[in-house]
């Protein structure tokens, strides 16, 4: 089912400025016709072997895969402007691991989706010249949003989207596996970047999870997210903010009450030390909506570790997801004794241009910080792309 009710989901303004920053105008420079065109398709296809040794819910192994085919499509005009046109598909066969067998919240596999998928996963529209850029779609805001590269290396979902917002709201903000109906702004100069997007407050749709989810309620309200991006001598800072409008969470609190968080990270190349990357980030979220309120994660990322294998990297890195006191806990879920931790060595081996392999070791304390033993994760991620 399709419906779109815009004006209870994107404040006005934001309507307005996409279409005066997109439609063609009559009044434009005769230098601003179109002057490339350039189409691009690539195809990646992912895997993770994970087999939890010891502690945890239960001893197991689990093969988890995810493929995605996405279609660029750019025309460039003068002046530096640009029109790009982007579809992707995605398929996942919806194996579980996390919550079979090693029994972590954070995610020890950054594809694990528990349910099969084969749909459009995003499909926008995006206008921008040397400085700005909108964009409207079906639109993954963790492409943008709340990511550092060098803490992508890792197989652990806790170093993606931080656990404070991944894991908020009633079906995840819009990211994979579900992102949702997004309008984005963006400013970009040589060492300041901002962006402002509104997205979808429940995106997708659990209950029918190949739905592409372009069904938008007033009564789930929207997510906006704020990020402000500095650059400074090697140092990459990001510094953000999100609010949901409504509360879909707790009958006993107002559906008015919004679900609020903040988050703060940070990524320094070292100098002195050629192919040395660290990375940190602090995150939190409102107590009374949030199973983990308070997120730290950080780490150091080394490539080329041997001169004969330039395009490897080396990883170690901790997430530690606190619980909250004063989360309303589901009937599913028993007392949060303390927080989840997660520690990930992994080592990304570049067999060829098309084919990287990745083993990984991860030792998860608490386990979704409730009383599970200690789980010990040995495993082997494999990508291809073309």
């Amino acid at each position: 089912m399709f419906s779109l009710s815009l004006s209870a989901q994107v404040p006005t303004f934001l309507i307005v400025s996409f279409i005066l920053f997109t439609v063609p105008s009559p009044l434009r420079s005769e230098t601003e016709k179109t002057i490339n065109n350039e189409t691009n398709i690539s195809v990646i296809y992912s895997s993770d072997f994970l087999s939890n040794r010891n502690g945890g819910k239960e001893s197991g192994s689990a093969y988890l895969d995810f493929a995605t085919i996405e279609l660029r499509h750019q025309i460039d005009f003068a002046k530096e402007q640009k029109l790009n046109l982007f579809v992707s598909g995605i398929y996942a066969n919806g194996a579980e691991f996390s919550t079979t067998k090693s029994g972590d919240i954070q995610g020890a596999s950054g594809i694990e989706t528990g349910v099969n998928l084969k749909r459009v996963h995003e499909a926008y529209v995006q206008l921008s010249n040397k400085s700005h850029s909108m964009l409207l779609g079906l639109y993954d805001t963790n492409t943008e949003f709340d990511v550092l590269d060098s803490a992508n290396l890792f197989v652990n979902a806790a170093y993606g989207m931080g656990n404070t917002l991944g894991s908020s709201g009633t079906n995840g903000p819009s990211t994979y596996p579900f992102p949702g109906l997004s309008i984005r702004y963006q400013y970009r100069n040589e060492d300041l970047s901002f962006r402002f997007v509104v997205t979808d407050g429940v995106p997708g749709d659990s209950q029918h999870p190949d739905a592409t989810g372009l069904n938008l309620s007033s009564s789930e309200g929207y997510l906006n997210i704020a990020e402000l991006e500095y650059l400074s001598d090697g140092t990459k800072w990001l510094i953000g903010t999100w609010q949901y409008s409504r509360n879909t969470l707790r009958d006993d609190l107002p559906n008015t009450q919004s679900n609020t968080g903040l988050y703060l990270r940070v990524e320094h190349q070292f100098q002195e030390l050629e192919g040395l990357t660290g990375f940190a980030r602090l995150g939190s979220g409102s107590e009374q909506l949030n199973a983990f309120s308070r997120f730290y994660s950080a780490g150091l990322v080394k490539t080329g570790l041997l001169s004969t294998r330039p395009d490897d990297a080396i990883g170690i890195a901790f997430a530690y997801a606190e619980g909250s006191s004063d989360f309303d806990l589901t009937e599913n879920m028993t007392a949060l004794t303390n927080g989840e931790l997660n520690i990930e060595l992994t080592y990304l081996m570049k067999v060829t241009e098309y084919l990287s392999v990745q083993p990984t070791y991860q030792w998860i304390d608490n386990p979704s910080g409730q009383d599970i033993s200690t789980a010990q994760i040995i495993g082997l991620r494999t990508i291809l792309s073309f």
